[in-house]
């Protein structure tokens, strides 16, 4: 038994996969005008900053980060240099322990929000425990 083809059957004056790419065609996705896509992408950060939010309830408490360094790039490309925020997570001894000469290892850790979801305080649980 033959199923029906979600693909409608070529006309003598149009190639299969003009019918497949055609806006015309009634299979073919339609476009969301752009305020439409701005709505559903602030909608999605507001419920994710909810979450992240929610996030931070639960105990053991995130820690703080020890200090702050920011960190300018060059520019690249015809873009213009950024200023990368950087968050760093130590032991308690750290400042006495590097006055004395002591080398400590290091974790170095990209939070994967795109610059569009979430923040650095994301991961701070991890860089905790790490």
């Amino acid at each position: 038994m033959n199923s029906p083809s979600p693909i409608p059957s070529p006309s003598s004056t149009a190639e299969p996969n003009d019918l497949l790419l055609s806006p015309s065609n009634s299979d073919y996705p339609k476009r969301s005008p752009r305020w439409v896509l701005i709505l559903k992408a602030r909608i999605w950060r507001f419920l994710a900053r909810i979450g992240f939010y929610l996030h931070t309830f639960p105990k053991p408490s995130p820690p703080r980060p020890s200090f702050f360094q920011s960190y300018t790039t060059k520019p690249l490309h015809g873009h213009d240099a950024a200023t990368l925020p950087l968050a760093f997570y130590v032991p308690p001894s750290y400042h006495r322990d590097i006055a004395l000469g002591k080398k400590f290892p290091a974790i170095l850790n990209f939070h994967g929000g795109g610059f569009i979801l979430g923040s650095y305080s994301d991961d701070a649980r991890w860089a905790a425990a790490a």
